[in-house]
């Protein structure tokens, strides 16, 4: 009984010792650290924006629930789309998406989002 509870904790023992390491030092991190916010500088063009607005028009020729997502699935906005009025609203997208799937029943079209800006009229008599 002795020599197995001796064994563990020796077991043990190993264990803590071998997973203690020493952290080596970071070489890749600038050197200049700013003592507050006014001193921090950054390019004329960079922005610390992560989403863009988009606008959004959608038009059917039937009721049908209209959907818009993403190359991955990931759905951004869906909404039921009456042929008598048109869906208008503004969305949130991340910047990383330039281009987003409008769904429409059996009919799906991609859409880039260069102007900020997604306008679908969609006729299901003419499909």
């Amino acid at each position: 009984m002795k020599r197995s509870f001796f064994l563990y904790g020796f077991y043990i023992f190993l264990i803590v010792i071998s997973s203690c390491k020493k952290d080596e030092p970071v070489t890749n991190v600038a050197t200049f650290r700013p003592n507050s916010m006014t001193e921090l500088t950054s390019t004329l063009d960079f922005s610390w924006q992560t989403v863009r607005y988009v606008k959004v028009k959608l038009q059917g020729s039937h009721v049908m629930t209209c959907i818009i997502k993403t190359s991955n699935g990931d759905v951004l906005f869906k909404s039921l789309v009456k042929p008598a009025s048109k869906v208008e609203t503004t969305i949130e997208i991340p910047l990383s998406i330039n281009e987003v799937i409008v769904t429409y029943g059996p009919i799906s079209k991609t859409v880039s989002l260069k102007n900020n800006s997604i306008d679908c009229t969609f006729d299901l008599n003419n499909f």
